[in-house]
């Protein structure tokens, strides 16, 4: 237990310190892996740790890329580093992610209900109410974000041969597919606010890995899938189709600037 707690300590300022620097991102690296390694022989130990890092990793993105997108680059890095280096973090991190934002695997229930909107994520704020929308909406975006930038990017240079992408791009296929598939009536604002954030951390790559049927899919979520809610004059459903627009004016989608060495 003191072990684990000195750890904890060492180990949650490191999710903050990441920058646009991939030296620092090596070394933070270097950090987190030996810290890791320390927990081995004792099995419980390793695991609550791995758990512990899953934590923060989500909560990292459901606090700082939801104001900050671009920061889910590093963070993404950082966290694929660790999901080849240790695949017991998978499961861990995927219940995180979709404990708190279930759009990750396209989940969706109707938030009519307190269950209904505990299943989907929201939070209850000091005063015992409800978040406002708009604060859930961009939690969302955030936890999205990273998850997408995992997806989008290639495995790390040491590991493409002897590894495979534990959340390859097919996992973005998954989520759009599904969001594109719920029924119009459980369609809010949030599903087309989480489209818009992956948009900007992972179209251009989904675009190029499955190149016509990524613009097939693409069409058909900011083309048909909005049209379906215009009447409701989705916020997020307008940002949606003013991505797609842009586009299909200038022919590329933009993406996030790489990190500098």
């Amino acid at each position: 237990k003191s072990i684990l707690s000195k750890h904890k300590r060492k180990i949650n300022p490191k999710f903050g310190q990441l920058t646009n620097s991939m030296q620092q991102l090596s070394s933070i690296v270097r950090e987190l892996v030996g810290l890791i390694d320390q927990t081995k022989p004792n099995a419980l130990g390793y695991q609550w740790i791995l758990n512990f890092i899953a934590k923060a990793i989500v909560s990292q993105a459901e606090t700082e890329a939801r104001v900050k997108p671009e920061s889910a680059l590093p963070l993404g890095k950082l966290t694929l580093q660790l999901l080849v280096r240790y695949p017991e973090l998978k499961e861990l991190l995927m219940t995180r992610f979709v404990k708190k934002c279930p759009f990750v695997i396209g989940y969706t229930c109707s938030v009519d209900t307190e269950e209904g909107r505990l299943r989907m994520g929201w939070k209850r704020n000091s005063g015992n109410k409800w978040e406002e929308e708009t604060s859930y909406d961009e939690r969302m975006g955030g936890m999205v974000t990273l998850y997408s930038m995992i997806t989008r990017l290639p495995l790390p240079q040491d590991f493409i041969s002897t590894h495979k992408h534990p959340l390859p791009i097919s996992c973005s296929w998954e989520m759009l597919a599904r969001i594109s598939n719920r029924p119009v009536e459980l369609l809010t604002n949030a599903h087309f606010v989480v489209l818009g954030y992956w948009w900007d951390a992972a179209a251009a790559q989904f675009l190029q890995a499955y190149g016509s049927q990524a613009q097939k899919l693409l069409t058909l979520i900011c083309n048909g899938l909005t049209s379906t809610v215009a009447e409701k004059k989705f916020v997020g459903a307008a940002r949606l189709r003013i991505l797609f627009e842009e586009w299909q004016m200038e022919g590329k989608i933009k993406s996030f600037p790489e990190m500098a060495a």
